[in-house]
């Protein structure tokens, strides 16, 4: 492939940390009108791009080459002008043996509305996570008449929860004429939540018995959440389950709403009677449906509708992947119309930055994408295609970080390769993935060209799943936050401790209660059954820690027995 990187100028950093700088690498291949971009999540490697005339491609990342042959062609019944067309795509979560996928288009079918019609089907491969899909396939969920051409949304996803989302827009117009954002009656301007699953009798698909308005005749039992204008493009963060929507204003803000994990639903985003932050009084700003108060929910960032700023967002993604580690739980997102793009910083407990930047090497962004990697892609609705990586690089090369749960500890270990003007590495932890507790800060080497390895023990936490994050700091202030890991720590509270674990050679055994005087017997045994290690030790009641040093074995992963007290227990030791 020939690689094309093209490096954007920040116009506007927030201070105190060092911050990343998108570059671009362009994957050489020119597709017709691309407004949706993901990967089957099934592990294949490919990227489906969706394209506006009604064609599905796949691009194989491993061998860098676009299909010859469609993925799916439903050309003929997409009504394609203006907005409208094919607009959406979501795999099923288990689609490497269902085969099921869903997309959102707006048809041209026969008894349609001069308008069209936005349609939500499943379609299905031909094998189970195939790579071409009939169009005779098609089941049709849901069918939603559009009032005007224009505000069609058309993405959808399916949610951690395992059902699907789709977002609508208001059914066009200028000011939402027919107020339908804040209508509870009507399915546009909605976010919509569905069980593909478990349809109710006589549909083909069910209400989630949790959405927040079942068993309320006053609204439809489909709505999620309401008072969205034109969501174009919605993500869930990958890790922590946030829902991200990028809704694209009418006369004075662009904005960005958020659903955090754990939502009940049921919030209100307020459009018509609210742009971004502030109050709209635009066209059709008379909505009987606008009432006062806090009963809407503010954005989580909204920027001007001008030319320095933009006038058609396109939302994007937190990145979750690992060849970018500064750009790790940014938000990365766009303007269709500025040929801007924004990132979104992590919350560090000051509040979120926003970054500005151009110069990029596509204009008219017209989607985001993440492949089944969490790597990060972005398209022009004029054809190109690229993946999102990034400029910073911070003098520490780092080879090594994981997190190990053990019997009663969390062990935390990384290495690097080399450190320059390196000050420090902070270990944090968090229980929900999104807010971090400093656990420790330790000392770095500063300037080396050898090897350098780190350990720490986080020796009280949590039952339950943990997130560590590993913050590497400057002398000069700069830092740089490494790929989250997650554990599920479930102590034993009677057994045996072995630590360090891994090990390159020496380890200990903590015994937590000896009964009585007696022979403890530690025996290490390798994957084959076979004694590689044997020692006994006579100890006084109480809780003794025993110290042990291996003989030369290869590195794997062994088997330790402890015997004492008449009772056995076995413990892995991975051995580097």
């Amino acid at each position: 492939m020939r690689f094309f990187i093209a490096l954007l100028s920040i116009l506007f950093v927030a201070t105190g940390h060092a911050q990343p700088t998108l570059e671009w690498i362009d994957l050489n291949l020119t597709v017709t009108q691309p407004v949706d971009l993901t990967g089957a999540g099934d592990g294949s490697d490919r990227l489906f791009i969706v394209q506006k005339n009604g064609i599905i491609r796949i691009y194989d990342l491993n061998s860098e080459t676009l299909s010859g042959t469609n993925f799916l062609n439903i050309s003929g019944q997409v009504r394609n002008s203006g907005e409208r067309g094919l607009l959406g795509l979501a795999f099923h979560p288990q689609f490497a043996t269902n085969g099921f996928f869903f997309v959102n288009y707006v048809s041209n079918g026969v008894g349609v509305p001069n308008n069209g019609q936005t349609v939500i089907s499943r379609f299905k491969t031909n094998v189970p996570g195939g790579s071409t899909a009939s169009a005779a396939s098609e089941t049709i969920l849901l069918r939603i008449n559009q009032p005007f051409a224009n505000h069609n949304a058309g993405d959808l996803a399916f949610g951690p929860d395992g059902y699907l989302y789709i977002p609508t827009g208001d059914g066009g117009g200028g000011g939402d004429p027919n107020d339908t954002g804040q209508d509870p009656q009507s399915l546009l301007g909605k976010m919509l939540r569905i069980d593909v699953d478990n349809p109710d009798p006589g549909e083909e698909y069910g209400i989630p018995a949790d959405n927040p308005f079942v068993g309320n005749s006053a609204v439809l039992d489909e709505i999620w959440a309401l008072g969205l204008r034109n969501p174009w493009r919605i993500s869930f963060d990958r890790l922590t389950g946030d829902l991200w929507i990028g809704d694209v204003g009418q006369v004075a803000r662009e904005e960005i709403d958020f659903q955090p994990a754990g939502s009940a639903g049921g919030e209100n985003y307020g459009w018509d009677c609210r742009e971004g932050f502030l109050t709209y009084t635009g066209p059709g700003s008379s909505s009987p449906n606008c009432v006062g108060g806090s009963v809407y929910q503010d954005p989580l960032f909204d920027y001007d509708r001008s030319s320095t700023g933009g006038q058609s967002l396109t939302g994007g993604f937190v990145y979750r992947g690992s060849e970018a580690s500064d750009l790790v739980g940014h938000y990365i997102c766009a303007d269709y119309a500025s040929d801007r793009f924004f990132i979104i910083t992590p919350d560090e407990g000051s509040g979120r930055n926003l970054l500005r930047q151009n110069n990029a090497p596509l204009s008219s962004v017209s989607t985001f994408g993440e492949d089944d990697d969490g790597e990060l892609y972005v398209a022009s609705l004029n054809g190109e295609i690229y993946r999102i990586v990034s400029s910073l690089t911070l003098p520490v090369e780092l080879v090594r970080w994981q997190a190990t749960a053990r019997e009663k500890d969390v062990l935390l270990s990384w290495e690097t390769a080399s450190e320059t003007e390196a000050a420090s590495f902070q270990i944090e932890r968090s229980v929900d993935g999104n807010n971090f507790t400093v656990l420790t800060t330790v000392a770095a080497r500063g300037n080396t060209e050898v090897a350098q390895t780190y350990e720490y023990l986080d020796a009280t936490p949590p039952v339950g799943t943990l997130y560590y994050r590993l913050r590497q700091r400057d002398f000069d202030g700069s830092e740089e936050i490494f790929p989250i890991r997650q554990v599920s720590f479930t102590p034993d509270a009677d057994g045996p401790r072995v630590f360090p674990n891994p090990t390159k050679g020496d380890f200990s055994v903590a015994i937590p209660a000896l009964l009585q005087e007696g022979p403890v017997t530690v025996t290490l045994f390798d994957a084959g059954g076979r004694v590689v290690y044997d020692r006994l030790r006579l100890a006084a009641a109480g809780a003794p820690t025993f110290e042990h040093t291996l003989p030369e074995v290869p590195a794997g992963v062994y088997t330790v027995r402890i015997a004492y007290d008449g009772k056995r227990f076995s413990r892995q030791l991975v051995v580097e």
